[in-house]
């Protein structure tokens, strides 16, 4: 009896709280409560592309990615490492080609953003990052996706071309993610996201412009379990040091 009142009280009280969720602010602070603290620092895994043109694959691609929590990712192109890919450290990103630095440019990774720094960095920044890259986070309203209840933020019910993002109302996470790039409309669906420890990791990603997919992208040998050195992430050590061969 008492754990069935206390298993009642639970889902009340969880409930409840998710009820007074009604706008961005509330919904990045139940966001930090639910997750705050609990990431891994380090993460690395595979990714496996796949690239399409008229509905057809006409190229895969193996990538090697290493993401520090927040703020860090390195991607290096297969099949080879310490070539071609790069490197994101805050709000900037460091490009290279054959092993030496190409370019760097000032950029937010919104994935980035959207699917771990959201959890790990404090709101008032995220607030900044999301109005940077013009998001309208008054637009806030409950909706449904594949048949489970979100949050969307950023646009009104029927507007599938402003920037925006759905949020799980149950699990907290990214499930789907609009960008308006002068009329290019590339949408973001993140799915079949796997419990790994006190979070969840999406498994796969697809990416469609103007309707049509362009790209999947499929996770192998997920390591959330890795300690990396600084020297991973250092720019100047890009065809020195990797992960892949620790």
């Amino acid at each position: 009896m008492f754990r069935i009142l206390f298993v009642n009280i639970f889902i009340f009280t969880h409930f409840a709280a998710l009820a007074q969720i009604t706008s961005t602010e509330n919904l990045l602070k139940e966001m930090h409560k639910r997750y705050h603290g609990k990431f891994y620092k380090h993460i690395t895994f595979i990714q496996l592309n796949k690239i399409f043109q008229s509905d057809s694959v006409t190229e895969n691609s193996v990538w090697f990615e290493a993401y520090e929590y927040p703020g860090k990712l390195r991607v290096d192109f297969g099949p080879t490492v310490g070539k071609d890919g790069y490197i994101f450290i805050n709000d900037s990103v460091y490009y290279f080609k054959d092993g030496f630095l190409e370019r760097k440019e000032k950029k937010i990774n919104e994935s980035m953003l959207l699917s771990g720094d959201i959890y790990c960095i404090q709101i008032p920044e995220v607030i900044a990052k999301l109005n940077t890259l013009g998001y309208d986070i008054k637009k806030f309203r409950e909706d449904k996706w594949k048949n489970k209840p979100v949050y969307v933020i950023g646009a009104e019910l029927g507007n599938d071309t402003s920037r925006q993002f759905w949020i799980d109302k149950e699990f907290l996470y990214v499930v789907r993610h609009i960008i308006n790039e002068n009329g290019l409309i590339q949408e973001i669906h993140f799915s079949e996201h796997q419990a790994n420890g006190k979070f969840y990791i999406e498994d796969e990603v697809k990416i469609m412009e103007n309707g049509k997919i362009v790209k999947t992208e499929r996770y192998a040998e997920v390591n959330p379990n890795i300690i990396l050195p600084a020297t991973v992430f250092d720019p100047n050590l890009w065809s020195k040091i990797h992960w892949k061969t620790k």
